[in-house]
């Protein structure tokens, strides 16, 4: 994922952002803290490691979290398994998962977002390596955050 951000973007897995796995990539002095939410109700979201029964799924990969100050983009590359303990939205093969996007330009405020969507994305090894599925959620984005603050390279 690509950004220019000095707050925060999060992406939820799940019906919405109440009770559901969530991603959160905060700007923080001149680094991007990438961490694995759970939301339990609409206030700030819980860090997996701070709920008994939680373990983290979130790994960042490549050189982590970079921002570049030159030009104030930020670049994290993760990956996430969906599935496995308590806090971890959990599907199978031909199954439907939603994804939820917000963005937010306080890094310290989790809870209030300037914006946010919703959609559902099948999810089966009949569509492995579907672009045409993933299509849709960037034409999401785009949509939500002309002013070019973060993007998704798939």
């Amino acid at each position: 994922m690509l950004g220019l951000n000095k707050g925060w973007i999060a992406i939820g897995f799940g019906n919405g952002m109440i009770q559901s796995d969530i991603i959160t990539f905060r700007y923080i002095q001149n680094f991007v803290k990438t961490e694995d939410r759970w939301s339990e109700t609409t206030i700030i979201p819980k860090l997996d490691s701070d709920i008994i029964g939680c373990v983290s799924t979130l790994t960042t990969v490549d050189n982590g979290n970079i921002y570049d100050p030159a030009t104030g983009n930020w670049n994290v590359t993760f990956t996430k398994t969906l599935g496995g303990n308590a806090c971890n939205q959990t599907f199978t093969d031909k199954s439907k998962l939603g994804i939820s996007i917000a963005l937010g330009q306080e890094f310290e405020i989790l809870d209030k977002h300037l914006n946010a969507h919703n959609h559902m994305f099948e999810i089966s090894s009949e569509k492995l390596d579907d672009q045409n599925n993933f299509s849709r959620l960037m034409e999401i984005v785009n949509s939500m955050f002309l002013f070019g603050l973060f993007s998704f390279i798939v």
